[in-house]
């Protein structure tokens, strides 16, 4: 989902939006309350680089995925990974969002 909304891997996100120069190492998500508390694990988390756009946008495809295993779930229809992969990406697609065919350019 990071790359259809970003067209970065998780990875590249990191890499490309962290700056030692910035507050915070430039993370634009986190707890507002308690700025102290940001933990060594939260830097390398590529959703806390996103911008407010791109959260937005992130929150409203993982909805779309959401009503979509509720309405598999009401109806008790069986599902397999392999489903719920070809669903997301059907999703994606039908969002206009390209999917990621490739391990992009930036490995952890």
């Amino acid at each position: 989902m990071l790359w259809a909304i970003s067209k970065q891997t998780a990875a590249e996100i990191v890499f490309e939006r962290a700056n030692s120069e910035l507050p915070l190492l430039g993370m634009l998500s986190y707890d507002k309350n308690d700025k102290t508390s940001i933990r060594k694990t939260e830097i390398s988390i590529a959703k806390n680089y996103l911008n407010e756009d791109e959260i937005k946008l992130l929150g409203l495809l993982v909805e779309q995925y959401l009503a979509f295993a509720e309405t598999m779930a009401q109806q008790q229809t069986p599902m397999y990974m392999k489903d719920w992969a070809d669903r997301l990406d059907s999703i994606l697609q039908l969002n206009g969002r390209e999917l990621l065919t490739h391990a992009g350019k930036i490995f952890s």
